[in-house]
């Protein structure tokens, strides 16, 4: 049973106070108890909302033709919202089978460097034929924006404009309101690792450092 922190921090109370008593009673000689503290309660583990082909393809359906490859770039090779965003066509590499993520679009619409990562940093992940064939449907429909899969005129498609439209296609698409554009990221990790991809393989793809 998880305990919230105002509990845990009574308890710790509780058990100092017994342990000092018995120092104090000569009943114990020392303890090393002092330091210890209450942590804040840790972050719950990711949710994984699985999402049919038919229910993926209605949200696609549900956000716009022109920005619909999003959904199978999150899904398919586990980007960001916001690096989803800031693809670019020459990022696809060998052919198309693998993508450099390079940047990502921020809050206000201008590019910056991948999160926890400095400027000219990237990550490569592998990409399916399904998703390059999607790539260049796209790029064959709408074209680019210097480069951009998702512009206008330079502006970047961001994060404001977009998150609603998802949010609403995903409710229409029987995802629920819980079923939110990282949940996209988390469907592709589990994936891997269900398919036996290495753990360090897989944190590579999604730009997650593994110490130790």
């Amino acid at each position: 049973m998880t305990r919230s922190a105002p509990r845990k921090s009574a308890c710790l109370t509780v058990i100092m106070g017994a342990v000092n008593e018995a120092v104090t009673a000569g009943k114990l000689g020392r303890h090393r108890l002092g330091g210890l503290t209450v942590r804040a309660h840790a972050q719950g583990a990711a949710q994984i909302i699985p999402a049919t082909a038919a229910q993926l393809t209605k949200l696609v359906g549900g956000i716009g033709t022109e920005v619909a490859l999003t959904v199978w770039l999150m899904r398919g090779c586990g980007l960001r919202i916001n690096e989803a965003l800031a693809v670019r066509l020459d990022n696809f590499r060998d052919d198309g089978k693998t993508l450099r993520a390079c940047e990502q679009v921020a809050r206000d619409g201008s590019l910056a460097p991948l999160k926890a990562h400095k400027a000219n940093e990237h990550r490569d992940c592998p990409v399916s034929a399904w998703l390059w064939a999607r790539v260049r449907a796209h790029v064959a429909e709408f074209g680019t924006d210097d480069g951009y899969l998702f512009a206008s005129l330079g502006k970047r498609v961001c994060y404001a404009g977009y998150h609603g439209r998802f949010t609403a296609a995903a409710k229409r698409a029987g995802l629920g309101g819980d079923f939110t554009e990282h949940t996209l990221r988390h469907q592709y990790v589990s994936v891997l690792l269900a398919a036996n991809v290495p753990l360090t393989d897989v944190a590579t793809f999604v730009g997650h450092r593994i110490s130790g």
